[in-house]
């Protein structure tokens, strides 16, 4: 008998199909179909850097009903009808979960330029400014991982002639973007 492409075999090759697949429909902007969600859940952020005249800019795509749910835990408040998020709560909750620094080890803080609904993902910036916007900056995201112990956080720049993609989960260290 042939089983179904949505059923975990014990090798986990499935599993690792879907991860991958639902990690490049992230990294092209894709909306991942309910059939893929359903049959393996994957817990995603994506956040494109860029530089601009005041510094380095960060845009993170969120699923509205995974953020809310992190922001209600995380200010200890009811989570809210329809996964809205209160935009001061939300930056509260960003700044403590993706990390900002300096190569020398200096905290940056990051400066908020807008919280907006798209359908089921929140898109979230802010940016590192300058001087430090400028420089190498060390990053850590660790948005939702308190949530979701297979969360993984995708960050794509492109700065300074360099471009990468890093993937950050519960247990990754942080990393140097735009040397």
């Amino acid at each position: 008998m042939k089983r179904s492409m949505c059923t975990t075999n014990r090798s986990g090759r499935v599993h690792r199909f879907m991860r991958r697949l639902t990690i490049a429909f992230a990294l092209l902007g894709a909306p991942c179909t309910s059939a893929v969600l359903s049959a393996h859940p994957m817990h995603t952020t994506f956040t494109s850097v860029t530089r601009d005249a005041t510094g380095t800019v960060f845009r993170v795509r969120v699923f509205a009903d995974d953020f809310a749910l992190s922001i209600s835990q995380f200010v200890k408040k009811p989570r809210a009808v329809g996964d809205t998020v209160n935009d001061a709560d939300a930056w509260q909750y960003v700044r403590s979960r993706f990390a900002i620094g300096t190569t020398a080890g200096q905290a940056v803080a990051p400066v908020a330029c807008g919280v907006r609904r798209e359908g089921d993902v929140y898109w979230i910036c802010f940016r590192a400014p300058m001087p430090y916007g400028d420089a190498p900056l060390r990053i850590r995201n660790a948005l939702l991982t308190e949530l979701h112990s297979d969360q993984v956080n995708i960050v794509q720049f492109a700065l300074a002639n360099q471009r990468r993609t890093l993937l950050f989960n519960k247990s990754s260290a942080p990393a140097i973007i735009g040397e």
